[in-house]
């Protein structure tokens, strides 16, 4: 069965094909009971939104994902959502039967808090709870909780922050959106230890609503998988499913049209076009009464398009906001000016190869020119590597500034390399510090798109670095997240400390336009990324 959505065709299960039929005898029943889409669709009973015991009956973008899965063969699949569509249910009841039909199975689900977690283990232990008492007496759970059940197959399921280590057949990773911009750490763990638990054969499925704009290994796993070619795509690759707001039926309310504000109305109007489609007035009244007590949010919680998912700013944003008005006023672009004449200064973070971090930057009168944001790699990981780098370049440096944690090694074998006027930083007093200057002084930055561009640079990280807040007990106070974007952050920050530490004569007080001096647009310059 195929659905047609805003330009794109859905293949479905039909349900009718995989209802069983009456008055079966035991042989038969047993027969069809080997199709684990038969079980899926007939043996199990769900909780409602609400709270009503009713039997699991797949909606259609479960019959997609159903399809993707069984029919088609996908055994990762990633499903950016609105809220409320019922994939963690469908996600719990795959994982269950799979537990149960099958020894030694062993599942997980990683959700945002273990109350999450355990919430959704709940879905799995009602789906044995109300089986039929003939089936359901087979294998009795040995262990149940809030974090494990465990049954006498050898099969068990485990939900928590984190998946349990060993093999697992079957992965559930619920809003890894959120987790990904609160806990990038935890989000590194998925990576690291979790996907690696599932053999080449075995299930990933991963279910989130949006949040973090674009960046973090959420939208890097999506944009990733997007980009794949249909042709291309492995058993390692992602099928992604998006699942818009206006594909759920509840999703409207009797009111008419004339009440919707003009804003919500030019925008559902700009969306039908975009799609080739229709809104009821039920449909358009339900989005503008949600959208009058969430704003913006309703871009990440219900979507219209995959791509806004990504477009809103969130709480915590930490240039964000200043870098808007830069754009704004036209001073990120790809035609900011490198003047031949003046010295280029660097300014650094340094870590892991591919986490160190430079700008490139110039200060002509009161503007400073962010000129290249450069990253290390597998083939710039040395400090002897980056001097090459640099001089390949053609600049006039005119300074290097790196990090208190530089004075130790890297000073040393830049200048041992040829690199003459690297300086390190006074370690602030304060995180903030340096951030404060940063932001106090952005009105005078102009950003290169062509030497700082891209979705993993410079001013990419600007976008995303963000904060959260850390409570003692006592005092709640923001702290930088550490993640992607802290790297490019952090050595945009020492360009501040250089001004602060007097590293840097500040030519401020110097005309905008320096006399006699020519000027090279950046895109014909002699600058290498």
């Amino acid at each position: 069965m195929e659905y047609e959505l805003a330009g794109h065709k859905y293949k479905a299960i039909d349900l009718e094909e995989y209802t069983l039929p009456d008055d079966l005898t035991d042989e038969e029943l047993e027969e069809y009971l080997g199709d684990p889409l038969y079980r899926i669709c007939n043996l199990y009973h769900i909780v409602d939104k609400d709270a009503n015991r009713v039997q699991f009956r797949p909606n259609w973008p479960q019959r997609v994902v159903l399809h993707a899965i069984f029919i088609e063969g996908f055994i990762r699949i990633a499903v950016p959502k609105a809220r409320q569509l019922g994939f963690s249910t469908l996600f719990e009841v795959i994982l269950f039967d799979g537990c149960y039909w099958n020894d030694n199975y062993q599942a997980s689900i990683v959700d945002q808090t273990q109350g999450d977690a355990s919430e959704k283990l709940h879905k799995v232990r009602f789906a044995w709870e109300e089986m039929d008492t003939g089936l359901k007496d087979a294998d009795k759970p040995e262990a149940d909780n809030n974090k494990e059940m465990t049954w006498t197959n050898g099969s068990s399921v485990n939900a928590g922050k984190n998946a349990r280590g060993g093999t697992n057949q079957l992965l559930h990773i619920s809003e890894w959106g959120p987790i990904a911009w609160e806990d990038p750490k935890r989000s590194e763990e998925i990576i690291t230890g979790a996907i690696p638990s599932v053999p080449k054969n075995g299930f990933i499925f991963a279910e989130s609503t949006f949040k973090g704009g674009k960046g973090g290994d959420w939208y890097t796993l999506l944009q990733n998988a997007l980009k794949t070619h249909p042709e291309q795509r492995t058993s390692h690759d992602y099928l992604v499913l998006f699942f818009p707001w206006y594909i759920e039926p509840e999703y409207t309310l009797y009111g008419e049209e004339s009440w919707i504000d003009k804003e919500c109305l030019e925008y559902l109007h700009k969306k039908e076009e975009e799609l080739g489609i229709k809104f009821t007035t039920g449909q358009k009244v339900w989005y503008f009464k949600e959208w009058s007590s969430m704003g913006d949010k309703m871009l990440q919680e219900y979507p219209t398009t995959i791509e806004e998912m990504w477009q809103v700013k969130e709480a915590g944003l930490i240039y964000a906001e200043a870098l808007d008005k830069q754009r704004s006023s036209g001073k990120v672009n790809a035609n900011i000016q490198y003047y031949a004449g003046f010295p280029v200064y660097t300014a650094w973070d340094i870590g892991l190869p591919i986490n160190t971090k430079v700008w490139c930057f110039q200060v002509i009168g009161d503007r400073i020119l962010l000129l290249d944001a450069l990253s290390g790699g597998t083939d710039c990981q040395t400090p002897g590597d980056w001097a090459g780098r640099l001089r390949s370049m053609g600049y006039n440096f005119g300074g290097h500034f790196l990090p208190h944690d530089g004075e130790v090694m890297w000073k040393r074998m830049m200048e041992e390399a040829g690199i003459t006027n690297v300086v390190c930083c006074q370690r602030s007093a304060n995180v903030w510090d340096p951030i404060n200057d940063a932001l106090t002084t952005f009105s005078r930055c102009e950003f290169s798109t062509t030497g700082c561009g891209g979705e993993d640079g410079g001013i990419s990280a600007l976008d995303y670095y963000h904060c959260k807040e850390e409570r003692d007990g006592k005092t709640v106070k923001p702290v930088p997240v550490h993640d992607w974007s802290s790297h490019f952050s952090s050595a945009f920050a020492t360009i501040f400390q250089a001004i602060r530490q007097g590293l840097l004569v500040d030519r401020s007080a110097i005309p905008s336009k320096p006399f006699n001096q020519a000027r090279v647009i950046v895109t014909g310059g002699p600058r290498r990324r």
